[in-house]
């Protein structure tokens, strides 16, 4: 039923609407017709004097006509043009009609306040004053592909969205100087696009005298056009080609003035026809008029009674469907209503929206009188001038009076700070005096301690010199010994004890007598040397024993056979170790090779991708002498995106650092380490490749495995940081000192702002 009664009201409102539109389109139709006839009789009454009236208008266009001809011959403005401008011009009409957003030349934009300053605003602009100002960088790239498609010249294009007006700080010269730009008429919504064009250009007038004093005309370097760039070198004068381009800044006003003449003359040429078929052309024209409108009302008329019918019936049918309606919400909020002390739920909305209305009016009343009283306020603030002036005095006084408390406490702070400096230098002399007695304390202990340490080494080569004796005495007395026993002619018994000595057969030591007789020859070294002299003198006085000669022989000549082996052996032996050692190194040479060769045009392509050549560049590794890879060179080689194949010493330092950085990041992922710290890494970069280094190592540094320490001066660089970290001077400390922010808790700014 409610869905019922929608549909039903939905037509019935509109057949409203459309009867409102038909009365009213009857009424205007009445109102037509009668001004109409009016129009009909007051041209019948004008009839007589429209001829006069032509011919004054006659004379007046052709004076106008006159003066507009003089007008357009003295005008300085080129009137051939070249193929070239014709072409472009048709192209910049192109992009206007196709591609909306465009909105002309830079100079078309504009226009100078006065003609002289002509030249020095097309000097300062530049090319940029023929760039084609659009509205965003998508409409630009549109005027790309179109000019490129046509097959037209190149243009260049300056998007109002994405240009940054250089900031006019120039204005705190003072004197004379000010921005060209305030010599320059144009909108507010072209004003960034004009301040882009010419940047930071001053003018500067003076006069120009002779030497004996007499004046000549204003003048200077801006109306001349001359140019003083940010090296100091100065460009001036006005060039041909410079004059043909400040004269489109005539041109502009010679195409307005050509077409107000032929206006005029197409005006003249129709008077003279017009005039006669006035008088007719009209009368039968509005009769015409009134036919129509007569008929148009009379079926405005009946298609009006016909709706009013349906609009009848429609209500009719609106307003049984409303009671049942009613009577359905009476019952379901039958309690609702009983609760609030209501008839019925309707009285409740309506309540509701008679308060929402009186809310809503109120605001709005309420709001007029807050801007009256705020736009009074403001009046009153800009009139009452000299109280503000009196305030404003007053604010100075009590700041020059707080001034004064501040620097009386100034001096006292630097007073305190005098005498504070005093006891710290008393107490710098105190502590360097201390200092001093703790200096001498420390190299008269260094002298000592020298002193003990020279003696100390004294006596250990003392010592080592009495043990070299002791061994030396050993060593002879085993010598001896050992002749004794092979002479078989000796029994030292005197000194090591009782033994015997049969069949040439080793004289075995005599247990402990013996220990005591060598510890008691080790005891007493001079009485074991004499003893030793005069066994050695027994020993020399008796018989040889000549098999002694051919056992020694046979002796040597074994020893001399059991070395030759082991020279054999440990010949063999090092052969094998260094076969293995070279095959060990092989294989680990080539395991880190070929991982490396293998990731490392992945991460070149990674670094290298740009707009318009998805895949970016390419980069292999390739060995100089694969036998022995790691005794010779591995030669990279690095081709960047869409550019042909040369060597590594041609590329760029941008390309050069690219590569770099592949192999660096490829070595890496063979052997990874928990970190890295980079300097300046983006130093010899541009800002595509600065943003694609930063986005791979900020993914790198995602991936959690890797962290990274960069060092760079690029914003575009740093602020894809998770954190910075700046050093600055801390004067208070007297130091550096650090600090820190965390980019991830910082919510980053919406696109655009």
């Amino acid at each position: 039923m409610k869905a019922r009664r929608g549909v039903l009201e939905g037509r019935l409102g509109g057949f409203e609407e459309r009867r409102k539109g038909l009365a009213e389109r009857v009424a205007k139709l009445k109102a037509e017709a009668a001004e109409c006839e009016k129009e009909l009789q007051a041209a019948k009454r004008r009839g007589m004097s429209d001829g006069s009236t032509s011919r004054e208008r006659q004379a007046e266009l052709r004076e106008s006509l006159v003066r507009l001809t003089s007008q357009l011959s003295s005008s300085k403005a080129e009137q051939r043009e070249s193929e070239r401008d014709r072409k472009s011009a048709e192209a910049l009409d192109n992009l206007k009609r196709l591609i909306p957003g465009t909105f002309g030349r830079t100079f078309d934009l504009c226009k100078t306040t006065h003609r002289k300053y002509n030249a020095a605003v097309t000097i300062a602009m530049g090319k940029a004053m023929d760039a084609i100002v659009v509205e965003e960088e998508g409409v630009a790239k549109e005027g790309i592909k179109y000019l490129k498609a046509q097959k037209c010249a190149p243009e260049t294009f300056v998007p109002l969205d994405s240009i940054r007006a250089i900031p006019e700080r120039l204005r705190r010269l003072g004197g004379t100087k000010r921005p060209i730009l305030d010599v320059i008429s144009v909108s507010d919504k072209f004003a960034p696009a004009v301040q882009y064009a010419v940047g930071d250009t001053t003018g500067e007038r003076y006069k120009v005298v002779t030497l004996d004093g007499t004046p000549r005309r204003q003048g200077g370097r801006p109306l001349g056009g001359t140019l003083i760039n940010k090296a100091g070198l100065m460009t001036g004068g006005a060039s041909h080609q410079d004059a043909k381009r400040a004269n489109k800044w005539n041109e502009k006003e010679h195409q307005l003035l050509k077409a107000r003449a032929e206006e005029a003359q197409r005006e003249l040429a129709s008077l003279g026809t017009a005039d006669l078929q006035l008088t007719s052309s009209k009368e039968k024209k509005i009769k015409k008029e009134l036919a129509d409108l007569a008929a148009a009302a009379k079926a405005a008329e009946a298609e009006l009674r016909s709706l009013e019918k349906k609009r009848d019936s429609r209500q009719k049918e609106v307003d049984a469907l409303t009671t049942k309606a009613n009577a359905v919400e009476d019952a379901v909020f039958a309690d609702f209503s009983k609760s609030l002390n209501l008839s019925s739920v309707r009285e409740y909305e309506q309540r509701q929206l008679v308060e929402e209305q009186q809310k809503e009016g109120r605001v709005l009343e309420l709001q007029a009188q807050y801007d009256k009283l705020n736009s009074r306020l403001q009046f009153e603030q800009r009139k009452d001038l000299p109280r503000a002036i009196e305030k404003l005095r007053a604010a100075i006084a009590a700041d020059d009076a707080k001034l004064k408390a501040k620097r009386a406490e100034q001096a006292k702070i630097e007073e305190k700070s005098e005498t504070l400096r005093a006891q710290a230098a008393t107490t710098e002399a105190e502590l360097a005096a201390a200092k001093e007695e703790q200096d001498a304390k420390a190299r008269k202990l260094k002298k000592e301690l020298k002193s003990l340490s020279d003696e100390r080494a004294r006596l250990q080569a003392r010592q080592a010199q009495l043990e070299t004796d002791i061994q030396q005495l050993r060593s002879s007395r085993q010598r001896t010994f050992q002749t004794a026993r092979l002479q078989e002619s000796f029994s030292p018994t005197g000194l090591v004890g009782t033994g015997t000595i049969e069949g040439g057969a080793q004289a075995e030591p005599a247990g402990e007598e013996q220990e005591e007789a060598l510890r008691a020859a080790q005891l007493d070294e001079t009485g074991a040397a004499a003893e030793l002299l005069r066994v050695t003198g027994e020993v020399e006085g008796m018989a040889p024993n000549m098999k002694a000669i051919e056992q020694f022989e046979e002796v040597q000549e074994r020893l001399h056979a059991v070395e030759g082996e082991w020279d054999t052996s440990r010949s063999a032996a090092r052969t094998v170790s260094q076969r293995f050692s070279a095959a060990q190194r092989v294989e680990r040479f080539m395991s880190c090779f070929s991982h490396v060769s293998k990731v490392i045009d992945d991460i070149y392509k990674e670094l290298t991708k740009v707009e318009g050549v998805p895949l970016g560049g390419t980069a292999f590794l390739s060995l100089e002498d694969p036998s022995e890879p790691y005794l010779h060179g591995i030669k990279f080689t690095a081709m960047p995106p869409a550019k042909r194949f040369r060597d590594m010493e041609q590329l760029s330092g941008g390309e050069r650092t690219l590569a770099a950085l592949a192999l660096l990041f490829a070595m890496h992922d063979y052997r990874p380490s928990p970190f890295f710290v980079m300097d300046e890494i983006d130093a010899a970069l541009d800002n595509v490749n600065v943003t694609s280094v930063a986005k791979f190592i900020r993914a790198r540094a995602d991936e959690g495995k890797l962290q990274f320490v960069v060092i760079s001066l690029k914003d575009n660089f740093y602020e894809k940081a998770q954190g910075l970290v700046g050093i600055y001077r801390d004067r208070k400390l007297q130091g550096s000192n650090t600090v820190t922010l965390d980019l991830d808790a910082v919510e980053p700014l919406p696109a655009g702002a």
